[in-house]
């Protein structure tokens, strides 16, 4: 994933960042909002993003590289106000998107300027056509070999992808984390974040 962080540092480029910012305060320049458009959707052909939003501080949508886009999906706007003391980008966990109806996976980048959160570049990303068929490749012949993502969930182990031995959709299997007969379970009892 630093790859992708690294893809959502444009907005710290001093020419970019300006010219969201701008964007951002009610610059009304003719052409700006085309411009910046055209460098989203560059980031969005390129590195295949799903979509690529720009949001002020407090949510609120002002640019995105799709054209019917109305809204940021509730999981992406919580996430964002989350974000609002810090100026770090990062991203968000995998999730089902109610809006979209769909997996997604939001990167967040500040557009900072003197020392100020002007606005956020969001970037999108499907993990049903990037992250899932990645993992369920596996280098060398196996019948039972797999990789997982798994996290803890209250008192459970939540499978992240589908699992190859398992019919089910991603973020649907879960067990007990007490559960210590399964090897997905013994991870996450493990919990050095709380």
């Amino acid at each position: 994933m630093s790859d992708r962080i690294m893809d959502a540092h444009v907005t710290q480029s001093v020419f970019f960042g300006k010219a969201i910012a701008n964007y951002a305060a009610g610059d009304s320049t003719p052409g700006l909002k085309q411009k910046l458009v055209h460098r989203l959707n560059q980031y969005h052909d390129l590195y295949k993003y799903e979509q690529a939003i720009v949001a002020l501080p407090d949510g609120r949508p002002i640019l995105s590289t799709n054209d019917n886009f109305i809204a940021l999906d509730s999981a992406t706007s919580k996430e964002l106000r989350n974000k609002s003391n810090t100026i770090e980008s990062s991203y968000s966990d995998i999730y089902f998107s109610e809006y979209y109806k769909k997996f997604q996976l939001d990167i967040f980048a500040p557009v900072i300027i003197d020392n100020v959160i002007k606005a956020w570049l969001i970037l999108q990303i499907d993990p049903e056509t990037f992250l899932f068929p990645l993992i369920q490749t596996w280098p060398t012949p196996s019948k039972s070999a797999e990789t997982v993502l798994v996290r803890k969930d209250g008192n459970e182990v939540l499978f992240i992808n589908e699992l190859r031995h398992k019919n089910n959709e991603p973020l649907s299997f879960r067990i007990p984390i007490s559960d210590s007969s399964v090897a997905g379970a013994s991870h996450p009892r493990q919990d050095r974040h709380n």
